[in-house]
C-alpha cells in the first residue's frame, strides 16, 4: 500500500512542477496560427482582428469601411509594413515570425501616428548605436 502512496504522491508532484514551470502560449496566439499562411485572395474568420490589431498600432487606417474577414490589397500592404518596421522579411502574408511578433505583449502606443488634416505619418522606430567596444 506504502509504494503505491509513494508512486501516486511522485506523479502529482510532477504533475505540479510541469504545470509551474512549463509556459503555455498564449490563447490570442493559439487563435491567430489558425491564420498562419494567409495571403491576399484569402477569406478566413479571424481575419478581422488582425486588421483591429494593425488599425490600434497605426497601420491599418480605412476611412469608414468596415473590418472584414477578407485579405486584401491594403491588408497585405499593410502587413508588409508592419513586417519592415520590425525587421522581418517583408512577404506582405500572415506567416509565423509576423504572429509571434504580434502575440508579443504590448504597451498600447502606435508605432505609426496618422495625422488626417496634413496627411504626414510619424513613425516610431528605436535605432540603437554604440561606440567601438561598447557594451562590454
Amino acid at each position: 500500500m506504502a509504494p503505491k502512496l509513494a508512486i501516486s504522491a511522485l506523479l502529482l508532484l510532477l504533475v505540479i512542477i510541469q504545470a509551474l514551470f512549463v509556459k503555455s502560449e498564449p490563447q490570442i496566439f493559439k487563435s491567430l496560427r489558425l491564420l498562419e499562411g494567409a495571403q491576399k485572395g484569402y477569406t478566413i474568420e479571424g481575419l478581422n482582428q488582425v486588421k483591429q490589431y494593425l488599425k490600434a498600432f497605426g497601420y491599418y487606417s480605412i476611412n469608414g469601411g468596415s473590418l472584414t474577414d477578407s485579405f486584401d490589397d491594403v491588408l497585405e500592404s499593410t502587413l508588409k509594413s508592419y513586417q519592415q518596421h520590425y525587421r522581418l522579411k517583408a512577404t506582405g502574408r500572415i506567416d509565423s515570425n509576423t504572429l509571434k511578433k504580434m502575440s508579443t505583449p504590448r504597451c498600447g502606443v502606435q508605432d505609426i501616428f496618422n495625422d488626417s488634416n496634413d496627411d504626414v505619418k510619424f513613425s516610431m522606430i528605436a535605432n540603437y548605436s554604440f561606440f567601438n567596444g561598447m557594451p562590454r
